[in-house]
């Protein structure tokens, strides 16, 4: 079971989850651990990516970490590897946990315990087709996300 300070709040984020993403998401951990959220997603350009959301035992008062775990590696425009840039305010990248892009969804000014985890794997998926557009036209992805 996860850890979640209320299990009325994990009973609405698996409902909200299960009538987009079904059988596509596996939600759990183990008591005293990490919650742990995998997604897999299709973008409309056709790519297809594993979203990991981390939630530590005080979700929603903190905002999750949101990770790329599939593929591994993922390149800009150049071919240079996404990992060797990271951070990265031009590709809305925070400091990567061991091989994981770890993604920009929220400021942690703008988060509020009322955001679900459908919401930020949204921005997950946003920032996904951001990335697409930008191997297509080697513009950053702030241009596509803004500041």
């Amino acid at each position: 079971m996860m850890v979640f300070v209320d299990a009325a709040r994990l009973k609405i984020e698996t409902t909200v989850l299960e009538k987009t993403f079904a059988g596509a998401f596996r939600l759990g951990g183990e008591p005293g651990d990490t919650a742990r959220l995998e997604v897999d997603v299709t973008v409309p350009g056709g790519g297809r990516y594993t979203l990991l959301l981390t939630c530590a035992a005080d979700y929603p008062s903190s905002m999750p970490d949101a990770f790329l775990i599939k593929p591994l590696v993922l390149r800009d425009y150049h071919g240079q590897e996404l990992l060797a840039i990271s951070p990265s305010h031009q590709m809305h990248l925070l400091r990567p946990e061991g091989r994981f892009l770890r993604l920009c969804h929220y400021k942690p000014e703008n988060w509020h315990p009322n955001v679900t985890l459908y919401k930020v794997v949204l921005k997950c998926l946003i920032w996904l087709v951001a990335y697409e557009n930008h191997l297509q036209s080697g513009r950053p992805i702030t241009d596509y996300l803004g500041k």
